[in-house]
């Protein structure tokens, strides 16, 4: 028990206590409740340590407690600026992948809801403050727009004492202290101190952008995630956030740069089950976007009326993020005898592009066929510019294929026929093979 009493009563026992909860926190580089807490510790061992220094200890009261104000003060300056104040200078963007040709169409997806803008309109002019009208009316502070062959979407979060998060170009000119954020060539994340993700930038493709975060407006508390938009109006007293984003990347960022969380939102093949099915194609007459009514010009080359269509589409989905998927419709033979080896299939909502990244669990349409109604005859909706529109009459059948650069594939038959007591409504069927 003495030499427990001596050892405590050291000083050099408390400032080895201090120096190692600083060392082990610079060494780690915690950025949660628990760093701070044990910065907290050190700051007070070094408190112990200086009062219990001969050359101190000998010194009257109000002495010693200046000692103490003036070391710990000192220490508490230069822990705030080197661990808790994080860098404001711009570190490497993310770098995503730029167009090969300019698309007709960028798109930007938000809750699950797209915002399509006209390449060439972004090209000239940025559009700021995009606005929804669903669960609130408000303008969320993001600015898209495109540059050189880059898509891009600056974002400007304002906190209660002016721009919280600042995001311009892909780089991160400014976020709280105590915040973190990490990234990589697809994605950037930001989260508080408490690693609550509050802003994520993801290209799906280059120009397809998904943005989730959480934003305060005017109006609102807004929260954007997968699964939709939800809002807190600010005069709401006693409202719940609902639940928190899931995170993207490893934390801290400065020892897990790029590294995604786990469990990955985008597993690896490698990881994969063997048995396990990583790709599907489906088709649910009834569910929301298969079918497409729309309006263009007759298959007719001879006429030029506007009659009624309908665009039948399937969905692509993937137990695993696969990068590079495509659908085609391989060996496909007309009734002239000519045989078409492959023909990719258009992805919804992007005229020029033939391949796409699919997330985990979240599904991707490819627009089929659309027909005249009341008519028997439909076109093949490729993206083959040597292939001139392909015209099928119903009934017929052709055989789909989607794979991944991950080497994952799947089969699947496009069965079509008309009932002609029902107007010549289209039966589209998939059957597996």
């Amino acid at each position: 028990m003495d030499e427990i009493k001596t050892i405590l009563s050291s000083y050099w026992t408390w400032f080895g206590l201090c120096t190692a909860a600083i060392v082990g926190v610079w060494w780690w580089k915690l950025t949660s409740t628990t760093a701070n807490f044990t910065l907290g510790i050190s700051v007070v061992a070094l408190a112990v340590a200086v009062f219990r220094h001969p050359g101190i200890a000998s010194q009257p009261m109000p002495v010693r407690v200046l000692w103490i104000a003036a070391v710990c003060g000192s220490l508490s300056l230069i822990l705030y600026y080197t661990l808790w104040t994080p860098t404001q200078v711009p570190v490497k963007s993310v770098q995503p992948a730029t167009f090969s040709e300019n698309p007709e169409i960028i798109r930007l997806t938000l809750g699950g809801v797209d915002y399509f803008y006209p390449f060439k309109q972004l090209q000239h002019e940025r559009v700021t403050g995009l606005q929804i009208e669903q669960p609130i009316h408000t303008t969320l502070p993001i600015s898209t727009y495109v540059e050189g062959d880059t898509l891009y979407a600056d974002v400007a979060v304002r906190g209660a004492t002016g721009n919280a998060v600042e995001l311009q170009h892909n780089v991160v000119k400014a976020i709280p202290a105590g915040w973190d954020y990490n990234y990589n060539d697809y994605a950037l994340e930001i989260v508080s101190d408490n690693q609550f993700p509050v802003y994520q930038f993801i290209y799906e493709r280059p120009n397809h952008i998904k943005i989730n975060g959480i934003f305060l407006t005017n109006e609102a508390l807004v929260r954007v995630w997968d699964g939709g938009i939800d809002a807190i109006r600010n005069d709401e007293k006693e409202a719940k956030l609902p639940p928190r984003l899931k995170r993207i990347f490893k934390y801290p960022s400065w020892q897990h740069r790029g590294e995604y969380a786990e469990p990955s939102p985008l597993p690896s093949a490698e990881n994969a089950p063997i048995s396990q099915s990583q790709l599907d194609i489906t088709f649910d007459e009834s569910g929301k976007g298969f079918v497409h009514p729309f309006r263009g010009e007759s298959l007719d080359p001879q006429s030029r009326s506007i009659v009624d269509y309908k665009l039948y589409r399937v969905a692509v989905i993937s137990s695993l993020t696969c990068s590079g998927t495509r659908l085609r419709v391989v060996d496909l033979e007309l009734l002239d005898g000519v045989i078409h080896p492959s023909l990719s299939l258009r992805i919804t909502g992007d005229r020029e592009a033939t391949e796409f990244k699919l997330h985990a669990g979240i599904p991707q349409m490819w627009d089929v066929v659309e027909k005249p109604v009341g008519n028997d005859w439909m076109r093949l909706i490729h993206t083959v510019k040597t292939v001139p529109p392909l015209i099928l009459r119903a009934p017929c059948s052709f055989r789909i294929v989607a794979s991944c650069d991950q080497g994952f594939s799947i089969s699947k038959l496009v069965e079509l026929d008309v009932d002609s007591a029902n107007n010549n409504e289209l039966t589209f069927r998939l059957e597996d093979i």
